[in-house]
């Protein structure tokens, strides 16, 4: 639900002692249930964005960002508060996982880094990334990453070089994050006219396991 036609909103935000009153246009509000209890998601005409259960303030947030949505990111069965973010690179987020022990949503360290995450077909944990690197998209990485402790930890990275005149550094490569050890998957000819968004799915559901 959108209220940019003027609707006011006043929040009275407690943290610890502190007392902060918020005074700001609502440029979007949304809900999701969370066993049963009602959170509500308000992004403010000052970029922040608060959240509340069953009416009272859980959690303020301050960042430029244009849009937000409640998705299950993690698929585990709780709702989390996914952030896109302005900037040249697409697909960028922040992402809020709830935690189910303390009941409130935390930020994942540094995902922000890894645009377009996805989780593999087989839910295992294990997430992939897209994002661009030079050669007008034609060059990219991926990453093989998992969420911990409220970080990413990386597993290994597929990347695709094409603009080099060095023909040795032409191609795609598999990086293990662990080992560094580094081995070309295939050379730039062998590759080209492959679906590469068809191609990093099938590849990291097929070998995940190589880097556990």
């Amino acid at each position: 639900m959108t209220g940019r036609w003027g609707l006011i909103f006043i929040l009275f935000y407690f943290n610890s002692i502190e007392f902060t009153l918020a005074y700001q246009r609502i440029n979007k509000l949304d809900t999701t249930f969370i066993d049963g209890s009602e959170v509500v998601a308000i992004q403010f005409n000052n970029d922040s964005l608060a959240l509340l259960k069953e009416g009272v303030s859980l959690q303020y947030y301050t960042t430029a960002y244009p849009s937000f949505e409640f998705m299950d990111f993690d698929s585990d069965g709780y709702e989390d508060v996914v952030i896109e973010l302005v900037g040249n690179i697409p697909g960028r987020l922040d992402v809020l996982l709830f935690d189910k022990i303390s009941r409130l949503f935390k930020p994942i360290d540094s995902i922000k880094n890894y645009p377009e995450p996805i989780l593999l077909d087989v839910n295992n944990g294990f997430f992939y990334s897209y994002s661009r690197n030079g050669c007008a998209d034609n060059d990219w990485i991926s990453f093989l990453f998992k969420i911990e402790d409220w970080s990413v930890k990386e597993y290994a990275k597929l990347v695709f070089v094409t603009c080099s005149d060095d023909e040795e550094k032409r191609g795609l490569f598999l990086i293990d994050s662990k080992s560094k050890f580094r081995f070309r998957v295939s050379t730039y000819e062998e590759f080209e006219g492959n679906d590469k968004w068809s191609f990093i799915r099938e590849y990291w559901n097929e070998n995940y396991k190589k880097y556990e």
